[in-house]
């Protein structure tokens, strides 16, 4: 693992890239600048950018693909002012395909960008090795504002940023960092730049060491670039996409069965944000879970010991101003981080289950409504038109887990008759990931 990441560094969503009007042809400049106009939009387009991925002979990374309508898709992979484009395939309807790094010959760290020519599409990277398991969507959003929460450098643990600007002008941007010190001082990143096609990354463990808990945040000064994140030890490592602020969260997975960890809350604004935790059962029951004030700027870290009572639970977090909203789990040789949902929708795809034929993956849906709702899931292969399994009725203020093992399937459809919100669990040989879904929805 050691190794891995030094390889790397010598050389990381909320939503990922999706489209729904007609069919259009690919662009054959691969990705264009994009210009922030207002700071409380987030832009979306039909690239979807994954900062993190990485191959060598002990690990290796799939790129999973799903979409809803025929797409034309291809990968790209920027580097030193470069992108060396592959050929364009055809996804059909329905369909989700997994293309490991390894395939393409591509070795080493290979930020790639993915065009759909239709959708609603979206991408995810799926790490996989002897001790390691990863998982996280590749973001096709671009805000002005990013934030970074539920890292740690505690531990030795190894706390990577990844800056990617995958387009053709320069970027520059100023990173922030909090920590339950409050905020850290980080003179040397106060004006970050990046080259054309090409990443940068933040040794933050290096900046900051022995932190239990770490948030960072990226403000895009000039041009774009999309963060990812990714925490490491020498049995695992843990990769995740920054995300926009929001004012409310949804969390379908808390808890993994022998895994302990935490939900943080990141406020990078200088007044404080009051929260409040709804804590939902599988039986439909729902609790009031802590509330309280994150600091401006500051975190709070909550174990979810003092949330997750008894079974799985999901988790919706309410506040009076935007923050960012993460849970982090740790075992004795795991490592797995995922952001929060800001929103519930009626349909979601969930690009990367089932990237690793050996680990077994669960589905997780949280109702968080007050209305019982009709599910139907689909699980897409490579042919596509996927029908779907039996509906289930999901209870209101309800969580359900499903076993999402699916030979041939790397992608899942969830569409509900009322707003649901989705993740997916994977563990192996004492590894353990969390994957995000994308909405696609109402």
């Amino acid at each position: 693992m050691t190794r891995i990441l030094a390889l790397g560094l010598a050389a990381l969503l909320l939503a990922g890239a999706w489209v729904l009007e007609a069919p259009v042809a690919l662009d054959p400049d691969v990705a264009v600048v994009t210009t922030i106009e207002e700071e409380d939009e987030a832009s979306t387009s039909r690239f979807s950018h994954c900062a993190w991925a990485y191959a060598d002979g002990d690990i290796d990374t799939v790129i999973a693909l799903a979409s809803v309508a025929e797409a034309e898709y291809r990968l790209a992979f920027p580097a030193a002012g470069e992108l060396e484009p592959l050929d364009p395939e055809i996804l059909p309807p329905m369909a989700s395909i997994g293309i490991p790094l390894s395939s393409m010959r591509v070795q080493g760290d290979a930020p790639t960008i993915v065009e759909f020519s239709d959708g609603p599409a979206a991408a995810a990277v799926a790490g996989r090795g002897d001790t390691e398991l990863s998982a996280s969507v590749c973001p096709g959003s671009l805000p002005k504002v990013w934030s970074v929460p539920g890292a740690t450098t505690d531990n030795e643990v190894r706390f990577v940023l990844r800056l990617l600007n995958p387009f053709a002008d320069d970027a520059r941007v100023a990173i922030k960092a909090t920590s339950e010190l409050g905020s850290e001082a980080l003179p040397d990143f106060d004006s970050v730049s990046i080259p054309p096609r090409a990443m940068r990354t933040i040794l933050v463990h290096e900046e900051i060491p022995g932190r239990a808990s770490v948030a960072v945040s990226i403000e895009q000064a000039e041009g774009s670039v999309i963060p990812m994140a990714e925490i490491g030890t020498d049995s695992d490592i843990a990769v995740w996409p920054a995300v926009r602020q929001s004012e409310t969260w949804e969390l379908p997975v808390t808890a993994i069965d022998g895994v302990a960890g935490e939900l943080m809350l990141h406020n990078d604004a200088l007044i404080e944000i009051n929260y409040s935790i709804d804590v939902f059962g599988e039986d439909g029951s729902v609790e009031t879970g802590p509330s309280g004030t994150v600091p401006g700027p500051g975190i709070v870290s909550i174990p979810l010991a003092d949330l997750v009572t008894g079974g799985p639970t999901g988790i919706r977090v309410s506040a009076d101003g935007p923050i960012a909203a993460a849970v982090s789990v740790t075992s004795e040789s795991g490592l797995a981080v995922a952001t929060g949902l800001p929103t519930a929708s009626t349909r979601w795809l969930v690009p990367g289950p089932n990237s690793e034929p050996s680990a077994q993956y669960s589905l997780w849906i949280l109702n968080s409504g007050v209305e019982d709702v009709n599910v139907d899931v689909r699980f897409l292969d490579t042919v596509g038109d996927a029908q779907p399994a039996e509906p289930i009725v999901l209870a209101a203020t309800s969580l359900l887990s499903i076993a999402a093992n699916e030979l041939g399937s790397t992608g899942i459809l969830i569409e509900a008759s009322g707003p649901v919100s989705v993740a997916y669990t994977a563990t192996v040989a004492g590894a353990v990931a969390i994957g995000e879904a994308v909405p696609v929805g109402e």
